[in-house]
C-alpha cells in the first residue's frame, strides 16, 4: 500500500503523455473524416522527423548526415509500400458516408484533415521523446511508469466511457475486443522497453518498418497485393534500417 501511494505521488509527469495520447486519438478521428487513408499514412510518417527534432531539442541528440539519409530513405520506402498497397479510393468509398458528409471534399475540409494528422504526428514525436526523458531520468522502473500511465489513462477514459453508456460501460465488448485490448497493452509495454533501452527514434523506426511485415502477412493470409514497387520499398526499408543502426 505504501509503495502504491508513493508511486501515485510521483506520477504527475505521466499525466502529460496520457493527455497527449487522448489528443492524438481525437486528431486521428478528425483527420480520417476529412482525408483519404493514403494521405493520412503519408503525412503520418513525418512523426519520425518530429521525433528526431524533439530528440535534438530536449535530449541534445545530434544525428550524423549518414543517419539522416538513412531516415529519409526509410520513410520513402515506407511511403512507397503504403501507397502501392492501399486499396483504391473508388473501391473503398462508402456512398452513404459521402452523402452524409463524413468525407467532405471541400479544400478547407481537406486542409483541416491534413493539419490534424500533422499535429497528430507532432504530438506523437513529442510524447515519445518526453516519455524517453522521463524513463531515463528516474529511479522508477518501466513497470512503475506504465502503471502510472495506465492510472491517468483510466482517469481520462473511465468517466468518458460511463458518460457514453451509463448503465453498461462495456457494451459492445466481445472476446475479440478483449484480445485486441490485451495486445495493445502488451505492445505499450514493449514500446516502453524499447524507449528505455534504446531510444524514441528506434521505436518510431521499428513502428514504420513493421509495415513490411504487415504487408507480407496480408499477402499470404488475405491475398493482399504484392508487386514490384512493394518489394523494392521493402528492400529500401530493410537496408535503410540496417544502415541507420550501423553508421556513425
Amino acid at each position: 500500500m505504501f509503495r502504491l501511494s508513493w508511486l501515485l505521488s510521483n506520477s504527475i509527469k505521466m499525466a502529460v503523455p496520457a493527455g497527449i495520447y487522448l489528443a492524438m486519438n481525437m486528431l486521428g478521428f478528425v483527420s480520417l473524416h476529412r482525408i483519404d487513408a493514403g494521405t493520412f499514412a503519408v503525412v503520418q510518417q513525418s512523426k519520425i522527423f518530429f521525433t528526431a527534432l524533439f530528440g535534438r531539442l530536449f535530449l541534445g541528440r545530434v544525428l550524423s548526415q549518414p543517419k539522416i539519409c538513412a531516415l529519409v530513405c526509410l520513410v520513402l520506402g515506407v511511403l512507397l509500400i503504403t501507397l502501392e498497397a492501399q486499396p483504391s479510393s473508388q473501391a473503398c468509398a462508402d456512398p452513404a458516408a459521402v452523402r452524409s458528409g463524413v468525407m467532405p471534399d471541400s479544400p478547407l475540409s481537406y486542409a483541416v484533415g491534413v493539419v490534424a494528422v500533422a499535429l497528430d504526428s507532432l504530438l506523437s514525436g513529442f510524447a515519445t521523446v518526453y516519455f524517453e526523458k522521463v524513463l531515463k531520468t528516474t529511479v522508477l522502473t518501466v513497470w512503475d511508469r506504465n502503471l502510472q500511465l495506465a492510472f491517468y489513462s483510466m482517469l481520462i477514459y473511465g468517466p468518458w466511457t460511463i458518460y457514453d453508456n451509463p448503465t453498461n460501460p462495456f457494451r459492445g465488448w466481445s472476446m475479440v475486443t478483449v484480445v485486441v485490448a490485451v495486445l495493445g497493452a502488451v505492445g505499450g509495454i514493449l514500446v516502453a522497453l524499447v524507449i528505455k533501452y534504446a531510444d524514441g527514434l528506434a521505436k518510431s523506426l521499428s513502428t514504420a518498418s513493421s509495415i513490411v511485415l504487415t504487408t507480407v502477412a496480408s499477402h499470404f493470409l488475405f491475398a493482399g497485393p504484392m508487386s514490384s514497387p512493394i518489394i523494392i520499398g521493402s528492400l529500401i526499408v530493410i537496408i535503410s534500417g540496417y544502415n541507420y543502426q550501423t553508421v556513425q
